[in-house]
C-alpha cells in the first residue's frame, strides 16, 4: 500500500539560520574589523552546526502508510518519531488559535491520540484542500473523533505536559 507525504517547515529554524547567514554576510562585507564578525570566525564551529541542525530538521516529511505515523528529515531520511497505528486510540480534527504579540494565527491540524489520551503526532494542514486529504488518508487506518476541537495556544498539549481536553469544542 502505498504511503502519503505531507512536507513540513520550521520557519523559525531556517528564519534563524538565514539570520546568521545574512548577518555574516553583512558584517563581511560592511563592517570587516566588527565584533560580531570576530566571534563568528572565531567561533565557527556554533553558526555551522545550528545551520546544519536546521536544514535537517527545519525540513521534514510527516509519512502516512499502513505501519503507521512517522516524521522523517527531508535531508537524509533521519526518523524524528514514529508512532503504529495500534497505539493511536483515534485522531481529532482540531482548530489551533495562536495568540502572539503580531495578532492572532488560526491553524487546522489533526492530532492523532493515544489511548492515554496525550497527543501522539499532529499535521498541521496548509489549507482546507490538504486538511480534507490528510483525513482521508487517516480514515483508513484509525477512527475519527466525532467533534472539531478548538484550542487557543495548545503548547502544553502539544508538548505532552497536558492532556487532551475533550470540552473544547468547536461551536
Amino acid at each position: 500500500m502505498p504511503e502519503k507525504k505531507y512536507f513540513r517547515t520550521n520557519y523559525t529554524l531556517l528564519g534563524v539560520a538565514l539570520l546568521i547567514v545574512i548577518s555574516f554576510i553583512y558584517f563581511s562585507v560592511f563592517e570587516k574589523d566588527s565584533e560580531y564578525l570576530r566571534l563568528m570566525t572565531e567561533y565557527y564551529f556554533a553558526p555551522i552546526f545550528y545551520i546544519i541542525f536546521s536544514l535537517l530538521f527545519g525540513l521534514t516529511n510527516n509519512i502516512i502508510n499502513q505501519n503507521g505515523l512517522k516524521r522523517t528529515t527531508f535531508f537524509g531520511g533521519y526518523t524524528i518519531r514514529s508512532i503504529d497505528w495500534n497505539k493511536i486510540k483515534y485522531f481529532a480534527q482540531v482548530d489551533e488559535e495562536w495568540r502572539q504579540t503580531s495578532g492572532v494565527t488560526n491553524n487546522d491540524s489533526i492530532w492523532f491520540v493515544g489511548h492515554d489520551d496525550i497527543l501522539h503526532f499532529r499535521i498541521v494542514a496548509k489549507n482546507e484542500a490538504h486538511l480534507k486529504e490528510i483525513i482521508d488518508e487517516a480514515n483508513k487506518f484509525s477512527k475519527k473523533y466525532d467533534k472539531i476541537l478548538k484550542y487557543t495556544d495548545p503548547s502544553s498539549t502539544i508538548h505532552r505536559i497536558f492532556k487532551i481536553n475533550y470540552n473544547k469544542i468547536k461551536s
